[in-house]
């Protein structure tokens, strides 16, 4: 984003962004159509971050402070919160982002994956359930160097009428 940008966005309260939560998140219907729909296999973890980058990947996004979102969780937690079993989505996922997605740049790709390393050791020095953290860690490396994503037609087939609009969309 040029200075002149920013400072314009910054005068209407707002700030540039490069990833974001899908709470909230607006999409151009121009830019799914060319960069396609979230993957499907990315759910639960890493799905929104390798999306909303993709779709940002040469755009101009913004996060506007003063919009209102009510995200209803249990427990408010931060990236680094202890995850238990969830960890191995955590980890797959990103590495099939790192290794796969045009989603970022290669500086970007190194960037995001040395702070994912940091906050994966947080995690797993902050954890009560160690041994839970390295079984999901050692699937995850397993899963995310050895396989990819399925298509997302694949991963929804047998959906009925949502499966044929998730293809007629990537069909286009």
């Amino acid at each position: 984003m040029r200075a002149a940008e920013r400072r314009a966005a910054e005068a209407h309260g707002a700030m540039p962004i490069r990833s974001t939560s899908f709470v909230s998140m607006l999409v151009r219907a121009d830019v799914v159509r060319e960069v396609g729909l979230p993957i499907a296999d990315y759910f639960i973890w890493n799905d929104d971050f390798e999306y909303s980058t993709r779709a940002l990947r040469g755009r101009r996004g913004v996060h506007v402070p003063a919009s209102v979102v009510v995200h209803k969780t249990r427990v408010l937690g931060s990236t680094d919160a202890d995850p238990g079993a969830r960890f191995y989505y955590e980890v797959r996922n990103k590495l099939w982002m790192f290794r796969r997605s045009r989603s970022l740049a290669p500086w970007e790709k190194a960037l995001y994956g040395g702070s994912s390393v940091l906050r994966w050791l947080r995690t797993g020095i902050r954890s009560h359930d160690r041994a839970t953290l390295a079984d999901g860690w050692r699937r995850g490396w397993r899963d995310g160097t050895r396989f990819r994503p399925r298509p997302n037609a694949a991963a929804l087939a047998g959906l009925g009428r949502a499966s044929e609009a998730v293809e007629a969309v990537e069909a286009s």
